[in-house]
């Protein structure tokens, strides 16, 4: 059965997720409007909490990235670098 969770800290689209040890990371994303804009942020979500956190930006600001842990990190793996279009072979790695 679908639930309610808290809202991130911002609306955006086109971004990826993972999950490693019990907590839910989101990366990237876009937003066209008022203007066409793509997102470095990063967020980690802690279910017991309930609360979203800010951690450091992507390198690069994309949208439309996968996003897979292994390993104790987390990968993000393409996507495109501008509103709609723009794709390019980037990966990036974290290590929270």
């Amino acid at each position: 059965m679908w639930e309610a969770g808290p809202d991130m800290p911002a609306a955006q689209g086109g971004l990826s997720a993972a999950a490693l040890n019990g907590q839910l990371y989101a990366f990237g994303g876009e937003a066209f409007s008022p203007d066409p804009k793509v997102f470095p942020e990063s967020w980690v979500f802690d279910p017991v909490s309930g609360a979203w956190t800010a951690l450091p930006d992507m390198p690069s600001p994309r949208h439309g990235t996968a996003a897979a842990a292994i390993n104790g990190a987390i990968y993000v793996i393409g996507g495109a670098k501008a509103a709609g279009f723009g794709a390019v072979a980037t990966v990036e790695r974290l290590k929270p």
